[in-house]
């Protein structure tokens, strides 16, 4: 049975995110938290993504740290971490830590193994639309233009 999420609405200026991993898909991420106000911090090895640099003069706030996640301490105070890492058990290792302490988590290799998730949104005005897939990014783009069409945004 596929795992059921809540749709919810949440002010990321009043919380603490952590991304492991610097390459695309952590740069299409970190960019859409950063836009919505998050207080983001990114952590890995190796930047993979050169746009990191940009995005860091555009939000100040945003920090870069390039080195090995640190278990004990990366995760203190926060309320979202994302693993948004290549290697696929890593990423299942951050997921089982943040269930053992309660924290919401992403899981960038797996459609399933996380407690929180991205949907794919849409801005008109006074209202947001936000659709979500389980997993097939490409579904949710298509329908959200679809939207667009119907609704006659730009």
């Amino acid at each position: 049975m596929t795992q059921r999420l809540f749709p919810l609405f949440i002010d990321l200026s009043q919380i603490k995110i952590t991304i492991f991993g610097a390459g695309a898909v952590a740069y299409r991420k970190a960019k859409r938290i950063l836009e919505y106000g998050g207080n983001l911090r990114i952590i890995s090895p190796e930047i993979r993504e050169p746009q990191f640099q940009y995005l860091q003069l555009d939000y100040p706030r945003l920090i870069i740290e390039q080195r090995e996640v640190d278990f004990e301490q990366d995760f203190y105070n926060c309320s979202l971490i994302i693993a948004a890492t290549d290697n696929i058990e890593f990423n299942q290792q951050v997921v089982d830590y943040c269930q053992q302490k309660s924290i919401l988590v992403n899981n960038a290799t797996s459609k399933s193994a996380m407690s929180a998730s991205f949907a794919c949104s849409l801005e008109l005005a006074e209202t947001s639309i936000a659709i979500h897939s389980n997993g097939h990014p490409k579904q949710s783009l298509a329908l959200r233009e679809q939207i667009k069409i119907i609704l006659g945004a730009k």
